[in-house]
């Protein structure tokens, strides 16, 4: 057997005499590739699209480790898919203000990519465009931009910033994903959805700006941002998908608005910093273990819209110790409070017997073992009865929608620490007791109101229940010559 060897100059040589350095890649484009790694791409109208494997790729595919930059001549309007996929060489690239799309793939792992700019003519970019450019440090989007396309920028980790403007209508999921260098985004007005894990994993981003124009926000939108510390969100918010602040473990604050309809499953699963959390009276829809694990909460109030408070919600939520329910909140589901050790106080939003009624699934022990405070107290049709308990009172007037009662009941409290009392129909909205110093003396100038206690009264299946406005107790102060009230 014979071996011929060729110097290496030689292997060079013959390798690129195998390989084209032009040709067609559309109707009326072409390309050539010059000695020192410039690839031209000139004609009219579109290129063709490419696939990133197989035998569809781009003619110059098996050339690419010898690109170093890529000048697209004005006259072409469309860089094709997979156009220059795993270039990974590509340093820099020039595009016309002809090109009105960047096709799927168009750049995808071109990792040595440094920057580019968009001119102000194209309007879309196509997914996974410019993924794992891990060497883009900036690019910007011009106002031409209608779509930038799902993973379109994910995985360029020294992706540091980017501005999206107002022509934007649609960024679809995952755009700038694993970006993990970007600290900061402003989504635009003219975005009113945020697709599914949009951020996700963008674990520098310490600053979101959500505009007014958003009703939704899709699944893993944000998952593992774990960097941001606060998230405001606007007024238009209807429903936050499952996931979408999952591992946020700096997430400090975040407000719920009114007008929020829905909240997916594991929605901040993990958010060991939150500290408090309020669900707004609007809020109908609660999905699994939207709180789990969110080492960090000390206190929870669950609005009266929410008929199932869904299994996991708070489970190893270990800090939890104030929680406020309803009684609407007909149903607990499994381990919804599983792991809330220290959960020492409860206020309910109902009667005694509302809460004997309540379903309650298994592994919610913490709620059994904690003191309740029932914010209603039952009665029959048409009676009220007020708790006096810490008041003081003793014998007194009640005023009901500021008239002084004048019914057959004895209003006295020494014994029950309660009024109760007949009134003519469920019509009544209010109650006021005053107390008075000197009361029944002879000189009214030394008889004056020391004290007032406020119930909210209301009718629920068809008896009279009261609500005690604590924030009113003795909100009245006498000042020597005048009252005024604090």
């Amino acid at each position: 057997m014979v071996l011929t060897m060729l110097p290496l100059g030689l292997v060079d040589t013959a390798y690129a005499a195998e390989t084209a350095n032009s040709g067609t890649c559309g109707d009326n484009v072409t390309w050539r590739l010059s000695d020192d790694g410039v690839l031209t791409i000139s004609g009219t109208g579109a290129m063709q699209d490419y696939e990133s494997y197989g035998s569809a790729t781009a003619p110059w595919y098996i050339g690419r480790s010898r690109i170093k930059s890529v000048v697209i001549e004005s006259g072409v309007t469309g860089i094709g898919n997979s156009a220059f996929y795993s270039c990974e060489a590509l340093t820099s690239v020039t595009i016309p203000n002809t090109v009105t799309a960047i096709g799927d793939e168009a750049f995808y792992y071109c990792e040595a990519l440094t920057s580019v700019t968009i001119p102000n003519s194209v309007t879309t970019i196509g997914d996974e465009a410019f993924r794992n450019c891990k060497a883009l440090t900036s690019v910007t989007i011009p106002g031409s931009v209608t779509t930038i396309g799902s993973d379109a920028f994910s995985e360029c980790t020294s992706l540091t910033g980017v501005t999206i403007p107002n022509s934007v209508t649609a960024i679809y999921g995952g755009a700038f994903s694993g970006c993990t260098s970007l600290t900061s985004v402003t989504i635009p007005e003219s975005v009113n959805h945020i697709w599914d894990d949009t951020f996700s994993g963008c674990t520098s981003l310490t600053s979101v700006t959500i505009p007014n124009s958003v009703t939704t926000i899709g699944s893993g939108a944000f998952k593992d941002c774990s960097a941001l510390t606060e998230i405001k969100l606007p007024a238009s918010i209807k429903e936050i998908g499952s996931s979408v602040f999952s591992g946020c473990k700096a997430l400090k604050s975040v407000n719920l608005p009114n007008g929020l309809k829905s909240i997916g499953e594991s929605a901040f699963y993990g958010c060991k910093a939150l500290t408090s959390v309020t669900l707004p009276k609007s809020l109908t829809e609660l999905g699994k273990g939207v709180f789990a694990e969110c080492t960090g909460l000390t206190s929870a109030y669950v609005n009266s819209a929410l008929l199932r408070i869904r299994e996991d919600t708070f489970k190893g939520a270990k800090y939890l110790k104030r929680l406020t329910l309803h009684a609407q909140n007909a149903i607990i589901m499994e381990n919804a409070f599983s792991g809330c050790a220290r959960l020492d106080t409860i206020y309910y939003y109902g009667t005694e017997t509302q809460w004997e009624d309540t379903v309650i699934g298994l592994g919610n022990e913490a709620l059994s073992k904690a003191a309740f405070t029932y914010m209603y107290k039952e009665t029959a049709a048409n009676r009220v009865t007020l708790d006096l308990a810490g008041t003081g009172l003793k014998g007194t007037t009640v005023w009901i929608d500021g008239v002084a009662y004048s019914g057959k009941d004895t209003v006295d409290t020494s014994k029950s620490g309660q009024v109760s009392i007949q009134l003519a129909d469920g019509k009544a909205k209010t109650a006021v007791i005053y107390t008075f110093m000197n009361p029944g003396a002879k000189d009214v100038h030394t008889t004056y109101p020391t004290g007032m206690y406020v119930w909210m009264l209301s009718q629920e299946d068809g008896m009279y229940v009261s609500l005690r406005l604590k924030e009113f107790d003795n909100i009245l102060q006498y000042g020597g010559a005048s009252i005024r009230i604090t």
